[in-house]
């Protein structure tokens, strides 16, 4: 799977370095830090987004993550996912999952999760031993102790999102 990564500080760069080892083709931006052994180097977001299946943010706050989102939903293919793991504020989780959506991208990003993610298991199991996201009903930050937890959690959103229990 082509995977774009961006934010690749103290979480992100252990969790790219992961999909490298699980065979992914990882791509990987950040304005400091170098990509992973075995990652190729984009020179900006937009360029580790592009062509990417899945592209996964790891950002420190809101505000960097709405600019980023401003720069790679644009590049990326309708039907590409989009899976945000920063953390970040609920209202600037939900602002990007609505560009997303309108860009015709699927997403997962602990407020919205689209069942297309389900088709990448693998790529999630990948991805590390813990995950956090932040709670859909604006409580903070959901820390899930395994990733096992983190697929459960995404199956669980798009029962609900089936249902119209969104």
């Amino acid at each position: 799977m082509k995977i774009g990564f961006i934010g690749l500080g103290n979480m992100g760069g252990p969790m790219a370095a992961n999909l490298v080892r699980a065979g992914h083709q990882v791509t990987g931006f950040d304005l400091a830090a170098a990509p992973p052994a075995g990652a190729a180097r984009a020179t900006s977001a937009a360029e580790a987004a592009s062509g990417a299946d899945v592209v996964i943010t790891m950002l420190p706050n809101g505000a960097i993550l709405r600019a980023v989102a401003a720069e790679v939903i644009p590049a990326m293919a309708p039907g590409a996912v989009l899976c945000d793991c920063s953390t970040v504020d609920v209202e600037s989780a939900r602002a990007v999952a609505v560009q997303a959506e309108a860009a015709g991208l699927a997403i997962y990003n602990g407020v919205k999760a689209d069942a297309r993610l389900l088709t990448s298991d693998p790529a999630i199991s990948a991805l590390g031993d813990c995950a956090s996201f932040p709670d859909p009903r604006g409580r903070g930050h959901i820390r899930l102790e395994s990733v096992q937890a983190a697929t459960d959690h995404a199956r669980l959103i798009a029962k609900r999102i089936a249902k119209g229990d969104t």
